[in-house]
């Protein structure tokens, strides 16, 4: 990116404020940029991890943050907030958490709600990624895994005679695109107690709300 320098008078203040500086501190050294009157019509792509505060104490309470408020680039920018606010939308959800991947969304999601004695039921045409993850990580956590009929709901009635503490869904199924009756089977998972998950990858919010 080429550029070209202009010495203006406003800017001399700056210019001999910076001069005892060397070039590395000047490289670091942030620059006054006005935004007024660029109000962008998309939402600007936020690439910073870390951000300035006001004072040390203006640091220590932003640890006391609400969810939307911001500490530090891992933890959310805006442009993931303006992400998250527009998945919830189209889901006609309460809230987004986004995640690097959708099987870390999927073992976020199962790790939040199951914990040691637990048992869950997830249909045999499961991503394979979650199969490998509830075969080897969620057993080793004594998390009772049993995989069903995704097509058989009188199946999966059996199997919640038995207390289960999660339901996973994945409608259409992986690769073989099976189709779940959700509302049937949420019905019958919640009258026994369960909390129902779903996966909505292959349907997206476009072509289905599962919530």
């Amino acid at each position: 990116m080429g550029h070209v320098n202009f010495l203006q008078a406003g800017r001399q203040e700056r210019t001999q404020e910076t001069m005892s500086m060397h070039d590395e501190t000047r490289c670091v050294t942030g620059v006054d940029v006005k935004t007024d009157g660029f109000d962008s019509l998309t939402t600007p792509v936020f690439r910073a991890s870390t951000i300035r505060y006001r004072d040390a104490d203006a640091f220590a309470r932003r640890f006391e943050r609400g969810p939307d408020d911001y500490v530090y680039g891992l933890y959310g920018t805006p442009t993931h907030r303006y992400l998250e606010g527009k998945i919830t939308e189209l889901e006609a959800g309460i809230r987004t958490v986004l995640a690097p991947s959708g099987q870390a969304a999927i073992t976020c999601a199962m790790l939040c709600v199951l914990k040691a004695g637990d048992r869950v039921l997830i249909p045999d045409t499961v991503y394979g990624p979650v199969r490998d993850f509830a075969i080897h990580e969620l057993n080793a956590l004594n998390i009772d895994v049993v995989f069903y009929d995704p097509c058989d709901p009188g199946a999966l009635a059996d199997e919640l005679a038995t207390p289960t503490r999660l339901v996973w869904i994945e409608s259409p199924g992986s690769v073989t695109m099976e189709m779940q009756d959700v509302s049937a089977i949420a019905a019958v998972a919640h009258e026994k107690g369960a909390i129902v998950g779903c996966d909505n990858t292959w349907a997206s919010p476009l072509n289905f709300k599962p919530l």
